[in-house]
């Protein structure tokens, strides 16, 4: 909301959104953003209007229906169809304080405060109901709810090793979800500077949270439910667009396969050992000297023909690219950016100038949208050998000194200098300020060039470091774990944190990255990864080889059919993925998404849920011949069987080294696809419908997305939706399978149903086939006992 689109103040009758208060220093404002979304803002007289980077385009555009303002002066109320707000403010104090209720009377904020600090920075503090649990805040170790714990909000490269109190890390997102007696509310921080939040570790019932900006901005979410929050959050800061269908598939990757020999080495053996595969990555070895767009002319000397025998074995290849640009007169990145005032610039306007691994650099300045123009450009020669995807990296933005002279001293993880200028001229922006969105805005660059250099496929990046609204370009990994079982534990509250976040698509280094791993934990980690919705083995240089064979029988067997398993999956990827582009929902997620009700599942960061039915529960310590597992309420279904267990209760289970105790929820359909040693062969063999039902249980409906991985799919009407329904009434059990929305003809060569009831149960086809041709039918069974 811009300065002059409120007035200070309204009577009630006027058809306003917001609400304004002066004070001497500045102003509060209050504005309906949508019927569930408010808006509130301190900003200081002195300060220019407020810039948000991570706000979508689309979020200008956010109304609500209906706004009554009824302003008293000192007091006023705002209501909307969904929100109740009372507003005090006191001039001489400079405070604003709110009360925001739903329409149903349940609190969403019993009490919020911003004040200013004695530094004259705003402060927000809000009070914490007894038992709230609170979600979020990006990239984060430790568990899931981050009660009683505190937060800074600075992109980070992290020291290796990540524990329990590891503090800031790569994806800093200033966003919390609240979760109170079964009602969710979340609260969006809508600043790019440095921050702390105390989320009740200071005083138990107060979240705290200290910008070092002059202004403050926060949209407090309504829900009700987590969902609804996520959809909130999402239709501010933006979604993720859909991947290209690759993407969904098992990957590889080192620091750093060294040529191409290498390269094709390692596809061939994932071919020769039957294990799928789809991308293989380069680290930054495969550069001339660490410039990046170029490739080593020695060691990558055809990079075209490497790309196209992998595109003949189904494989494609991503590169790595780094924000450091080498100085270096001869090198053309280096000269048409420094030329172009396309760096980040110290007060003199000369290029800052740090030390990375080309040896001394710049870095690219992303907050200049010409800027961002030249950079997605020069993918231009990466594209034209073949490179299907870009991975970015060190855009904290992160030093690092291995290659600086010894008189440099450069710590782990250090950024550029706060004074460090960014933007135009005309327009500068401090590093301090735009620190946390520069991961954002280099992930926008690359985005925006593969979609203008090759505009019929879908653009692929992924990126380390990100801020609120990097999911619109980019999808995250966990950055450089270690091979540790702790590191495997603290994956599990990781990344559900980061999807509460709004990146649906996350994962971690399999296997762990730094250190050697060893076979078990290797096989562990496997299991864990295929079932996260991105999927790659990545280690560092020197640590001993673990591609899924490097440890030989029986440990090859156990990491392919955990991979295969997930190749089954696919079809249920593919259309959770889809859903996170149309309202922002993580693919994995929390028990508590079940029920957060259920005081069990609010406290279980061990497990979770891919989509709404399939129970998770990946062994995560060594030696382990049992595995403990909270069963939501509800009814389970031991995967692939008709073992039925009731929800609400902890179950002990056997575990060997090649199981995973999972459990799909009664009521539950679930497409899975015949294994493929590529997405490519994804349609290639008859699909499955799994339908799990019982008699508290009796009706399943789920939906499929499938379309044909062009970036228009949508506006071209080249996708399907297809509705499968089950009924069990009696006797008598259908199944029914219709395309509901869409052109794309049934991609699968056949249909076949696998029913799963509870034990003494059995259901007889009326139909003469099992597998069923084309995109609409029904089937017929008889039920019986057994």
């Amino acid at each position: 909301m811009s300065d002059s689109s409120a007035s200070e103040h309204m009577p009630s009758s006027a058809p306003q959104r917001a609400w304004r208060r002066r004070t001497a220093s500045g102003h509060f404002d209050v504005e309906a953003t949508t019927d569930d979304i408010l808006r509130v803002a301190y900003i200081p007289a002195s300060a220019p209007q407020h810039q948000s980077w991570s706000l979508a385009p689309a979020a200008m555009a956010l109304r609500a229906a209906d706004v009554t303002i009824n302003d008293q002066g000192d007091h006023a109320s705002l209501r909307t169809s969904a929100l109740h707000v009372e507003m005090t403010s006191s001039v001489d104090e400079e405070t604003l304080e709110l009360v925001i209720a739903r329409q149903d009377g349940s609190a969403v904020l019993a009490s919020a405060i911003i004040r200013l600090a004695a530094s004259g920075r705003p402060m927000w503090s809000s009070a914490l109901a007894d038992g709230e649990v609170i979600y979020g805040g990006g990239e984060r170790t430790g568990p899931l709810n981050k009660r009683g714990r505190s937060m800074t909000f600075w992109t980070t490269d992290p020291l290796p090793n990540h524990g329990e109190q590891t503090g800031a890390m790569h994806q800093s997102v200033p966003f919390l979800i609240g979760l109170v007696d079964g009602k969710a509310y979340g609260i969006y921080f809508d600043i790019t500077d440095r921050a702390e939040a105390d989320i009740g570790k200071t005083q138990a019932g107060i979240l705290a949270y200290t910008p070092e900006s002059a202004d403050l901005v926060a949209y407090l979410l309504a829900g009700p439910t987590l969902g609804d929050v996520l959809r909130q959050y999402t239709s501010l800061t933006g979604r993720m667009s859909m991947l290209p269908r690759w993407a969904f598939g098992n990957q590889q990757s080192r620091w750093s396969y060294m040529s191409a020999d290498e390269v094709l080495s390692v596809a061939s053996e994932f071919r020769k050992q039957s294990i799928p595969c789809d991308v293989i990555y380069l680290d930054i070895d495969y550069m001339d000297g660490y410039r990046v767009f170029t490739w080593n002319p020695e060691r990558f000397a055809d990079p075209a023909g490497l790309i196209q025998t992998l595109r003949e074995q189904h494989m494609r290849l991503v590169t790595i690219i780094d924000p450091g640009v080498k100085v270096d007169i001869d090198y053309a990145v280096y000269q048409e950016g420094a030329s172009k005032g396309y760096f980040a610039r110290m007060a003199d306007g000369a290029p800052f100038q740090g030390w990375v691994w080309p040896g001394l650099s710049c870095w690219g300045d992303f907050a200049q949208p010409d800027a961002r123009t030249w950079w997605g450009d020069q993918h231009c020669g990466l594209l034209d050998a073949g490179v299907a995807g870009i991975w970015i990296d060190m855009n904290e933005p992160a030093q690092a000194g291995i290659f600086a002279p010894p008189s440099v001293k450069i710590s782990h993880g250090e950024t550029l200098p706060d004074d460090v200028l960014h933007g135009t001229s005309d327009d500068p922006i401090t590093h301090a300020r735009f620190h946390n969105a520069y991961g954002l805005e280099m992930a926008q660059a690359t985005f925006d060039g593969l979609r203008r250099l090759r505009p019929d496929k879908r653009p692929f990046v992924l990126t380390r470091a990100a801020t609120a609204g990097s999911q619109r370009y980019a999808i995250v990994w966990n950055g450089d774990s270690t091979s540790s079982w702790e590191n495997l534990r603290l994956a599990m509250p990781l990344n559900l944190g980061v999807g509460l976040s709004g990146f649906p698509m996350t994962g971690g280094d399999v296997g762990g990255f730094w250190q050697n791993t060893t076979a078990e934990l290797l096989v562990r980690w496997t299991q864990l990864g295929a079932l996260l919705p991105f999927c790659r083995n990545h280690s560092a240089m020197g640590t001993e080889r673990q591609e899924p064979w490097a440890f030989g029988e029986p440990y090859t067997r156990m990491c392919r059919e955990a991979i295969e398993r997930r190749y089954q999956l696919l079809p249920y990827l593919l259309t959770l993925a889809h859903e996170a582009t149309v309202n922002g929902a993580p693919m994995v997620r929390p028990l508590s998404w079940i029920d957060p009700t259920h005081a069990e599942s609010l406290a279980c960061d061990d497990e979770f849920v891919l989509g709404d039915g399939l129970l998770v529960a990946p062994v995560l310590d060594e030696g382990a011949t049992s595995r403990e597992v909270l069963l939501p309420p509800g009814e389970w279904f031991a995967w692939g069987s008709s073992v039925a267990h009731p929800g609400n209760q902890r179950l002990t289970v056997p575990v060997t080294l090649d199981s995973v105790p999972l459990y799909v929820r009664a009521g539950t359909i679930l497409p899975l696809a015949a294994v493929a040693q590529s997405t490519d062969g994804m349609t290639e063999q008859p699909l499955t419908l799994h339908v799990y039902l019982s008699a508290k249980n009796p009706s399943a409906t789920a939906e499929m997305w499938l379309d044909d991985d062009h970036p228009l799919a949508e506006e071209r009407g080249t996708f399907g939706v297809w509705r499968a329904r089950a009924a069990w009434q009696g006797d008598d059990l259908t199944v029914t399978l219709e395309r509901i929305s869409g052109h794309l003809a049934w991609p699968y060569p056949g249909c076949s149903i696998a029913l799963h009831l509870p034990d003494g149960w059995t259901a007889t086809s009326l139909d003469s086939t099992d597998t069923l041709r084309g995109d609409t039918f029904t089937v017929l069974y008889n039920v019986a006992r057994a």
